[in-house]
């Protein structure tokens, strides 16, 4: 059985519990002049539910049980019941685009840096889970690319999902080769349609362009008209020295950054300038499920059984 972590809204409303009995021994009878004329219905259901009609049924222990019960569930409908239940996100106003290069070379071996002998693509799995744990806030599409580029996940709050769908893709399957700028060109399109906001492009690759149509220069002239800053994450099986230039030239001609997988001071300065641009407040709002209505239905029960014991019973 899983547990249930319930909280109470007014957890002051159980020192009312024991207000019957107190009223009972220390409240004064009213005296008989002091009641009001009132319609012979009522006064019949009034003196079912009075001390002296309800004597004979306060007299078994189902009765009272019955009485007590509804007191009791009427005192925990009041103190307000709850669980928590998810957390919701307020948005950043960003959206991220992930482009990861799925051609041939990043199945290659990483030779340098923490990651040595690792797959390029294995490296870039890990980053990308990394990196959306400081994006929550943030809207986040995939695109993989090679011979072809295709979108794999549309703009969307749901990190997991991007992450499951990209372990899933694998090496070659938009083909072998790798055509920079029609990932760009997808990019584009796919943030074209969407209102004015912070847009970022992160490219994942092993820098190397060599298919394709769409010069990458052009692709990258076409994104910062759109408003779309261009970062870059290399992967390289040699030690690293200024960069894959085609990766190179595509940030610095949109003014964007250039960092490197293998280097633990680019990654960490990476995900710093993905968490650094996010909601000022970064404020959360949880979710809570209102559990009053399930006392308030039994203590309604109760008091159901109450007078049909005394409808019963006349």
């Amino acid at each position: 059985m899983i547990p249930v972590d319930i909280e109470f809204a007014r957890p002051w409303a159980f020192a009312l519990l024991p207000a019957p009995i107190l009223a009972w021994r220390l409240l004064p009878a009213l005296p008989e002049r002091a009641a009001m004329p009132v319609p012979l219905g009522i006064w019949m259901l009034l003196d079912a539910v009075s001390a002296v009609g309800a004597r004979r049924d306060l007299s078994t222990p189902a009765g009272l049980a019955l009485r007590c019960l509804g007191w009791v569930a009427l005192i925990l409908a009041l103190s307000g019941p709850f669980t928590h239940g998810g957390t919701l996100l307020p948005p950043s106003g960003r959206d991220i685009v992930l482009a990861v290069d799925l051609s041939a070379s990043m199945s290659g071996r990483t030779a340098t840096g923490q990651d040595r002998g690792t797959p390029p693509i294995e490296t870039a799995r890990s980053l990308v889970s990394s990196l959306l744990e400081g994006a929550r806030h943030d809207r986040v599409a995939l695109i993989t690319f090679a011979s072809e580029a295709y979108l794999v996940a549309p703009l969307t709050f749901d990190h997991d999902a991007v992450i499951g769908m990209l372990d899933e893709v694998t090496i070659g399957l938009p083909g072998r080769r790798t055509d920079l700028g029609q990932a760009i060109g997808l990019a584009i399109r796919t943030i074209s349609d969407e209102p004015a906001t912070e847009r970022i492009l992160l490219i994942l690759s092993d820098g190397e362009t060599n298919a394709g149509d769409i010069p990458v220069l052009d692709a990258a002239a076409m994104a910062r008209e759109k408003g779309l800053a261009i970062h870059a994450v290399g992967f390289t099986a040699t030690e690293p020295g200024d960069g894959p230039p085609p990766l190179q030239r595509v940030t610095t001609a949109v003014g964007g950054s250039y960092f490197l997988a293998t280097s633990d001071a680019d990654v960490g300065a990476l995900r710093a300038a993905l968490a650094g641009t996010g909601p000022a407040s970064g404020r959360t709002h949880t979710l809570v499920n209102d559990l009053a209505w399930a006392p308030l239905l039994l203590a309604l029960v109760t008091v159901c059984l109450v007078a049909w014991r005394e409808a019963r019973d006349p």
